[in-house]
């Protein structure tokens, strides 16, 4: 099986994953596939007007991006979706 990751970092989240998924040993029957997004613009487009419910999360992300390459990643079938918040504490 796929699983999707949605992430705003590109490396280390993957090999968190990936770490993750050998402890458990299931690392060699599931691929990840790693998308660079801003997860909470993503967030916001999901729940501002919109019932989550409703959300057929692929085709929204297939709407939203630009580049036609990454464009069929979200035309695969994944057994998950992960959504992975990168916590940036920001100065205020």
């Amino acid at each position: 099986p796929k699983i999707l990751m949605l992430v705003e970092g590109a490396k280390m989240e993957i090999k968190l994953m990936e770490h993750l998924l050998s402890v458990y040993g299931i690392s060699q029957s599931h691929q990840i596939v790693s998308y660079n997004t801003s997860i909470y613009d993503l967030y916001a487009h999901m729940f501002v007007d919109t019932d989550p419910d409703d959300v057929d999360l692929l085709q929204l992300l297939k709407e939203r991006e630009t580049d036609p390459a990454k464009k069929k990643l979200f035309d695969d079938r994944y057994s998950d979706i992960l959504l992975v918040f990168d916590l940036d504490p920001q100065d205020s």
